[in-house]
């Protein structure tokens, strides 16, 4: 199953280098995360925050890695479920035509 989960960092580490290592740990994170197919995407805004593309199995398949987010103390998260947009397109079209109003 997919995921797009939007990040925003609402509290910042109480020290400077407190938040460098914030970072860094999650910099070296999100590298394992993609290097094993668990992370799809990885992207940050120019204003703050970012979001990911998760690639994992389940609900809780995506709670265990988000548990292991390490800016996820730090963090407020937005969770959707996602599918291909053409095959989404092609459920509806589906389900339209069964219901068949004119």
């Amino acid at each position: 199953m997919k995921y797009l989960v939007i990040g925003n960092q609402v509290v910042m580490a109480s020290e400077h280098e407190a938040q460098v290592n914030y970072i860094e740990l999650t910099n070296k994170w999100i590298t394992k995360k993609k290097e094993d197919g668990t992370v799809e995407a990885a992207y940050s805004f120019a204003s703050g925050g970012g979001f990911f593309i998760f690639n994992v199995k389940d609900h809780e398949d995506l709670l265990r890695v988000l548990a292991e987010f390490p800016l996820r103390p730090l963090s407020e998260l937005e969770v959707h479920g996602i599918t291909d947009f053409v095959t989404a397109n092609r459920i509806m079209t589906d389900a339209m035509k069964k219901i068949k109003i004119d």
